[in-house]
């Protein structure tokens, strides 16, 4: 009798056991299948996501492409108007279109102009450097040229920007 009541105690501390264990067993699967699905859910997020942005990617792409094909039009256009051949703008010889010709011709000039003094400033300033080094000398003739030759070109930049204001 004790034998078999320490048997009957044995199953159920095995049934018990077991009985834990598959509890244990249900909780973890439980939890596992809330992972799958909260898993499930953020790839689901993040390919709408990749798809979104692939959407926008080619959007922007494309807008890319229409934006280099506009400025090609663009520049097709703007070296029209520098050949005097298109724009809306006169090229027949007309007074307008003269004028004009001559207004970007003038200002071209301008521009060159003020390039040479920015750089003949430059070798003034290099050259007053080195004759402060040196102490004075035989470069003094070729500042004193230097200078006479930048005032030159400033007055020439003041009278074409007072043919510029004119007309």
């Amino acid at each position: 009798r004790d034998r078999l009541s320490n048997m009957e105690q044995e199953r159920r501390h095995e049934l018990e056991r077991l009985l834990v264990a598959e509890q244990q067993l249900t909780h973890e699967l439980g939890e596992a299948r809330r992972r799958a699905d909260a898993q499930a859910a953020r790839i689901k997020n993040l390919e709408i996501d990749v798809r979104n942005k692939r959407e926008k990617l080619k959007l922007l792409l494309d807008k890319s492409d229409n934006d280099n094909h506009l400025v090609s039009v663009l520049r097709q256009e703007l070296d029209k108007y520098r050949k005097g051949e298109g724009g809306g703008r006169p090229a027949d010889g007309s007074a307008e279109g003269e004028a004009q010709r001559r207004v970007a011709n003038l200002t071209g000039r301008v521009s060159q102009q003020q390039v040479q003094i920015d750089r003949q400033e430059k070798i003034i300033l290099s050259l007053r450097e080195q004759l402060a080094q040196d102490g004075g000398g035989a470069d003094s003739g070729k500042e004193e040229r230097l200078e006479s030759e930048n005032s030159q070109l400033r007055e020439l930049v003041v009278l074409l920007q007072d043919k510029l204001a004119t007309g």
